[in-house]
């Protein structure tokens, strides 16, 4: 089983560099992706999110539709197919940026709008393929420019 989640923090200041350590209880089952943002909003308050799941068995691919609330938001998503390691491939309008299998049977990825949504109110779709008939969760939120 699996968890998919998206964390994020804020820097007070602007830095020339980060690093980000992180410690996983279950290093054989976890995948992380980190990515910096230059003028983000730096709250995620009443920004869009959503999630999914599936069981194994139900035919269908990880898909989110979220509406966006600011004009020139990215949309990031995260998943995890608990049943099997694949390659699967964004869909039209997405990005993958990390993808990775276990040596069990999971696959991780994360990925991102192929560009950013121009404006507020604008439905911005993001998912893969390849998933089939294995279970998966998968969530995505909306990071808005100030």
């Amino acid at each position: 089983e699996g968890d998919s989640e998206i964390w994020w923090a804020f820097a007070p200041t602007a830095r020339a560099s980060i690093t980000v350590n992180a410690v996983f209880r279950f290093s054989e089952v976890a995948h992380m992706t980190v990515v910096g943002f230059t003028g983000a909003q730096n709250t995620l308050v009443g920004a869009a999110s959503a999630v999914t799941n599936k069981s194994t068995g139900v035919n269908g691919e990880p898909s989110l539709t979220l509406t966006t609330t600011k004009p020139n938001s990215w949309i990031f998503a995260v998943g995890n197919d608990w049943d099997n390691r694949k390659a699967l491939t964004a869909n039209a309008g997405s990005t993958i940026i990390g993808q990775g299998a276990t040596t069990i049977t999971d696959t991780f990825w994360s990925e991102r709008s192929t560009n950013p949504v121009p404006t507020a109110g604008s439905t911005a779709t993001i998912g893969v393929s390849g998933v089939g008939t294995d279970r998966y969760n998968f969530a995505a939120i909306e990071i808005r420019q100030p």
